[in-house]
C-alpha cells in the first residue's frame, strides 16, 4: 500500500482513547544488582507490559504520558521500550501521536 494511501487509511479512522493492549510477556532475567551477592547474579522474573499512550502534543510526551498511567497501578517500573511511533492525521496535520511501549517491571509474588 503506498504511504499516501496509508495515511488517507488512518485518517478516516476516529481516534481511539488511550489504551493498554491485553498481551503481557513474563522472562526471566538477570536482577539490576548482578553479582551483589557472593554465590553469583541473583535472577529475578520480570514482567513485559505492551501499551499504547496518545498525546495532542509529542511523541516523547504520549510515551511520558503511558508510563505515568502504569505508574498509578504498576509499581517499581525499570524499563520503557518504544516498539512503534505512529500518527493520526486529519485535514493534512497530525491530530493525535500515538506510541507503542514494552513496559517492564519486576514480579513481586
Amino acid at each position: 500500500m503506498p504511504i499516501l494511501a496509508a495515511i488517507e487509511v488512518a485518517a478516516e479512522r476516529p481516534a481511539e482513547p488511550r489504551r493498554e493492549r491485553l498481551r503481557s510477556d513474563v522472562m526471566m532475567a538477570a536482577h539490576p544488582n548482578d553479582g551483589a551477592t557472593a554465590g553469583g547474579p541473583t535472577m529475578g522474573v520480570y514482567i513485559i507490559r505492551e501499551m499504547v499512550g496518545t498525546s495532542p502534543q509529542s511523541w516523547s510526551d504520549a510515551a511520558r504520558q503511558a508510563v505515568a498511567t502504569a505508574s498509578k497501578t504498576v509499581r517499581n517500573i525499570q524499563t520503557v521500550e518504544v516498539v512503534k511511533s505512529s500518527a493520526v492525521v486529519a485535514d493534512g496535520e497530525i491530530v493525535e501521536y500515538r506510541v507503542e511501549l514494552k513496559i517492564g517491571f519486576e514480579y513481586e509474588g
